[in-house]
């Protein structure tokens, strides 16, 4: 018979990164509003396995945002790497949203690559 274990869990491995969101007081000293915290909700939810390398190491791609003092954030596409039971390391901020589809480091973890998806339109230009 197979028995399985859990390696990590990826909604608490990411938690830290969204978990300003909810809890950090704006300008004003007041806190996120329902509003805010479901969308920092739904980013952990978009949140999904992009590779894993032959040591085990699990690279997750994930939506993020910006820290502008004052202003809006961006949303930007997040890389991070979970090693075993250590937390997760935040490996590389895209400055914008792509479609990361996979994803791979090299032993030394100095050379993170990734794949993209994006459309094309009919007339041969890319639109996302």
């Amino acid at each position: 018979m197979l028995e399985f274990s859990p390696i990590f869990s990826l909604g608490e491995s990411l938690l830290p990164f969204v978990a300003h969101l909810i809890t950090e007081k704006k300008e004003d000293g007041s806190f996120a509003s329902i509003d805010e915290r479901a969308q920092a909700t739904l980013k952990l939810l978009q949140a999904k396995v992009v590779g894993r390398e032959k040591d085990g190491s699990v690279l997750v791609a994930w939506v993020g945002e910006t820290n502008k003092e004052g202003a809006v954030g961006k949303s930007v596409t997040l890389i991070g790497l979970l090693e075993g039971r250590s937390p997760l390391s935040l490996l590389y901020s895209h400055d914008e949203l792509i479609h990361v589809v996979s994803a791979s480091i090299d032993q030394g973890r100095s050379l993170l690559s990734f794949t993209e998806a994006s459309q094309q339109s009919t007339d041969g230009e890319d639109s996302g």
